[in-house]
């Protein structure tokens, strides 16, 4: 039997196609269809599923919320640390960022180097560390000689300064690509397998070809919508994710008279993204279709 994928729009036998998650599987999609190819499908893994997924920002709350990916033998693959390498912080000091079991960032300094002359007391140094690995005195006499290639007996330990620094505020500066094409995937697919008809829309045709090209540009994405207007009436018509918990996902479709197809897709507790499918007003459609994740549940 014969069935025609929502991407490539070839007509292909049904052992050609397989399980697609709407809401990726990596943060705990729920809600699976088969209308995507196979070909198609491993197009849209490696080029945006994959991507998105080890984001750095969605990996924080990947380990936050403990959703990591399936395993064959059972069980989740361990999501490692989202801030692997340096970061520098307010104080100037630079930092390792580890996260505690419950995902939150946790500060680590690196330790810090300084030698300058007096006139009085000689060569004197300064090292700045974290005091969890304040170990001894006689282990920071090690550490510091070591790094200034000096006998730790020639080494005297001075004044010991103890100064508390703030929270740790992790601000990743990186564009939001993955973020935004995962969420027009999202929004296309939920108004493919929602509004039969919207299929024969040109725009869909432009959106799902996009979505399977080679490579995805952020500037090729012309579906923002920017309409004051439409904005306040899509606000309004959101008020009911206000109450939502951050982990849960949702994508949203309504048609505004005079305007067009409007999506709405909320990732964990990310802002929420409004996209324009259509400039057509599509006045069959029920007056709103919500698709709602909830990412920690166990259930389908």
């Amino acid at each position: 039997m014969k069935k025609v994928c929502i991407f490539c729009r070839k007509s292909k036998d049904e052992t050609e196609f397989n399980d697609e998650h709407i809401f990726p599987a990596a943060i705990g999609g729920k809600y699976i269809i088969n209308s995507v190819c196979s070909n198609c499908n491993k197009t849209l893994g490696k080029n945006i599923d994959n991507p998105f997924s080890k984001f750095k920002p969605i990996l924080q709350l990947r380990r936050k919320y403990k959703i990591g990916r399936e395993v064959k033998e059972g069980g989740q693959r361990n999501i490692g640390n989202p801030y692997s390498g340096k970061f520098l912080g307010a104080d100037g000091h630079e930092y390792y960022c580890t996260v505690d079991n419950d995902g939150n960032p946790i500060r680590n300094m690196v330790p810090k180097y300084e030698v300058f002359q007096t006139e009085d007391d000689g060569p004197i140094g300064k090292l700045s560390l974290s005091a969890k690995d304040f170990t001894s005195e006689e282990d920071v006499i090690k550490m510091f000689a070591k790094k200034n290639n000096r006998d730790p007996r020639e080494i005297r330990l001075g004044k010991i300064e103890k100064n508390t620094t703030p929270a740790l505020e992790v601000i990743i500066d990186m564009p939001s690509d993955p973020l935004i094409i995962e969420a027009l995937k999202i929004a296309y697919e939920f108004a493919m397998t929602s509004i039969p008809y919207y299929s024969e829309d040109s725009n869909s045709k432009l959106i799902g070809e996009l979505l399977i090209s080679d490579k995805i540009a952020i500037d090729e994405i012309n579906w923002f919508e920017q309409d004051s207007e439409v904005l306040t009436e899509l606000s309004q018509k959101l008020y009911f994710t206000k109450q939502l918990q951050p982990y849960e996902h949702i994508a949203f479709l309504t048609s505004i008279s005079g305007k067009g197809l409007y999506a709405v897709v909320k990732i964990f507790d990310f802002s929420l993204i409004f996209l324009k499918l259509s400039p057509r007003h599509y006045n069959k459609l029920p007056k709103e279709i919500v698709l709602f994740n909830d990412s920690i549940s166990s259930l389908p």
